[in-house]
């Protein structure tokens, strides 16, 4: 690339889009370029071509992307192509987990808009950590919902961990289909900020749940979560909802090779968060 282009390149970058859209009046003129460009320079052979060859390129690319946001039809997606420059893209924020140390290695928590999983063995914090992190969340007025599937919830050691229980969304529940519909209607409603699922190893399938014990039901609730995982994740991400699973760690019973410890629920959840 020549200097000519890149120079011609530059001046481009600052024209608005009415400017962008008047390409050809700018190739006969160049009005729009007079000082930014010596007038020279301009009118030289070499930024002649250059200048031509750039502004040809730019409104074949505008055409592309107007014809790519739209169907054989001719009509728009559902979805538009746009230069991230063109987007109002924030930096991640973060609700604080209330444990300094944890903060610091996740970079100021657990991040708005984003799944969450804690997983680790029996007793190793995962429940206090997620209501910890919602105590400090009422603290700054935001609602808090909590599925308690395992049905253990301690209003007395949640209170000493920060948690104002009266404040505190609750309910039950141990299908996977009817509690991940859910999440996902609560969490698309905007009006919670930390949705906790307590727990991943709860759920039960509805086969499972109207079976036998004994069952064979492998694999089901993990379809679920995989299902339910590509529409929660765009829909906290939209609501700038923090919905955190909590997990079970347990032993890979016949796997010869992989990790001795595996989480129930399958791999979906582990991608997505």
């Amino acid at each position: 690339m020549g200097n000519a282009t890149r120079t011609i390149q530059k001046a481009v970058i600052g024209l608005a889009e009415d400017e962008l859209g008047n390409m050809l009046s700018i190739l006969e003129n160049k009005k729009y370029l007079e000082g930014k460009i010596p007038q020279g320079k301009l009118t030289s052979t070499e930024y002649t071509e250059a200048f031509d060859k750039i502004l040809w390129s730019i409104i074949m690319h505008k055409d592309t992307i107007k014809n790519l946001n739209k169907n054989e039809k001719g009509k728009a997606r559902p979805f538009e192509i746009q230069r991230i420059s063109d987007l109002d893209l924030k930096d991640p924020e973060f609700f604080p987990t209330g444990v300094l140390e944890v903060d610091q290695k996740l970079g100021g928590g657990f991040a708005k808009g984003r799944i969450v999983e804690l997983y680790g063995m029996e007793g190793s914090g995962k429940t206090s950590l997620s209501v910890t992190a919602a105590g400090v969340a009422q603290k700054a007025g935001v609602n808090c919902l909590l599925y308690d599937l395992e049905a253990t919830y301690d209003k007395k050691f949640a209170t000493i961990l920060g948690l104002n229980s009266d404040d505190l969304f609750y309910t039950t529940g141990s299908i996977a289909e009817d509690t991940l519909e859910s999440v996902i209607a609560a969490t698309e409603t905007g009006e919670f900020g930390i949705i906790i699922i307590d727990s991943v190893a709860a759920l039960m399938s509805r086969a499972e749940f109207e079976g036998e014990i004994g069952q064979a039901n492998i694999g089901q609730v993990a379809r679920v979560l995989g299902q339910a995982m590509r529409k929660l994740s765009r829909a906290a991400a939209e609501t700038g909802t923090t919905v955190i699973f909590i997990n079970q760690l347990r032993d890979n019973v016949g796997g010869f090779t992989g990790p001795s410890k595996i989480t129930p629920g399958g791999k979906a959840l582990r991608f997505f968060a």
